[in-house]
Protein backbone atom coordinates (compact mmCIF):
# COMPACT_ATOMS: atom_id res chain seq x y z
CA UNK A 1 0.00 0.00 0.00
CA UNK A 2 1.32 3.54 -1.11
CA UNK A 3 2.28 5.81 1.36
CA UNK A 4 0.35 9.31 1.88
CA UNK A 5 2.25 12.47 2.39
CA UNK A 6 1.88 16.15 1.99
CA UNK A 7 4.15 18.44 0.21
CA UNK A 8 7.67 17.05 -1.08
CA UNK A 9 9.71 14.18 0.74
CA UNK A 10 12.48 11.71 -0.34
CA UNK A 11 11.71 12.71 -3.83
CA UNK A 12 13.09 16.40 -2.91
CA UNK A 13 16.60 15.49 -2.04
CA UNK A 14 17.23 13.12 -4.27
CA UNK A 15 16.23 15.72 -7.50
CA UNK A 16 18.35 18.42 -5.71
CA UNK A 17 21.34 16.59 -6.44
CA UNK A 18 20.84 16.17 -9.85
CA UNK A 19 20.11 19.43 -10.59
CA UNK A 20 16.40 18.82 -11.70
CA UNK A 21 13.92 21.22 -9.57
CA UNK A 22 11.15 18.68 -8.04
CA UNK A 23 8.83 21.42 -7.34
CA UNK A 24 8.62 23.14 -10.87
CA UNK A 25 8.52 19.97 -12.75
CA UNK A 26 5.51 18.35 -10.69
CA UNK A 27 3.67 21.27 -11.11
CA UNK A 28 3.32 21.77 -7.37
CA UNK A 29 5.29 25.45 -7.57
CA UNK A 30 2.92 28.21 -8.03
CA UNK A 31 3.10 30.07 -11.00
CA UNK A 32 1.56 33.47 -10.01
CA UNK A 33 4.60 34.13 -8.07
CA UNK A 34 7.43 35.11 -10.79
CA UNK A 35 10.57 35.87 -9.88
CA UNK A 36 11.59 38.66 -7.58
CA UNK A 37 8.60 37.95 -6.12
CA UNK A 38 8.95 37.93 -2.13
CA UNK A 39 6.51 34.35 -2.65
CA UNK A 40 8.74 33.33 -5.45
CA UNK A 41 8.96 29.34 -5.11
CA UNK A 42 5.82 29.00 -2.83
CA UNK A 43 4.37 25.31 -3.87
CA UNK A 44 0.39 24.80 -4.13
CA UNK A 45 -1.31 22.74 -1.22
CA UNK A 46 -0.30 19.57 -2.79
CA UNK A 47 -1.06 16.19 -1.59
CA UNK A 48 1.15 12.95 -3.13
CA UNK A 49 0.86 9.34 -2.85
CA UNK A 50 4.25 7.58 -3.05
CA UNK A 51 5.27 4.33 -3.37
CA UNK A 52 7.51 2.46 -0.91
CA UNK A 53 10.18 3.23 -3.71
CA UNK A 54 10.00 6.76 -3.35
CA UNK A 55 8.20 7.32 -6.69
CA UNK A 56 5.02 9.64 -6.69
CA UNK A 57 2.19 7.25 -7.61
CA UNK A 58 -0.94 10.28 -7.81
CA UNK A 59 -1.09 13.38 -6.30
CA UNK A 60 -3.32 16.02 -5.64
CA UNK A 61 -2.55 20.05 -6.54
CA UNK A 62 -5.27 22.12 -5.26
CA UNK A 63 -5.38 26.04 -8.01
CA UNK A 64 -5.77 27.98 -5.26
CA UNK A 65 -4.27 27.91 -1.57
CA UNK A 66 -7.66 28.18 0.01
CA UNK A 67 -8.90 25.41 -1.49
CA UNK A 68 -8.01 22.06 -0.26
CA UNK A 69 -8.45 18.45 -0.59
CA UNK A 70 -11.25 16.68 1.65
CA UNK A 71 -10.48 13.55 3.60
CA UNK A 72 -12.81 11.16 1.02
CA UNK A 73 -10.52 12.64 -1.81
CA UNK A 74 -7.07 11.75 -0.17
CA UNK A 75 -8.67 8.52 1.28
CA UNK A 76 -10.02 8.07 -2.68
CA UNK A 77 -6.88 9.20 -3.94
CA UNK A 78 -4.49 6.93 -2.17
CA UNK A 79 -7.27 3.59 -3.25
CA UNK A 80 -6.66 4.34 -6.79
CA UNK A 81 -2.74 4.80 -6.42
CA UNK A 82 -2.75 1.25 -4.37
Amino acid sequence: MPLCCSTSIATHTRANRSGYDFQTESGLRDPQYEAGSFACGVPRASILVLGRDGTVKAKLIAEDYRSRASNADVLALVRKAG
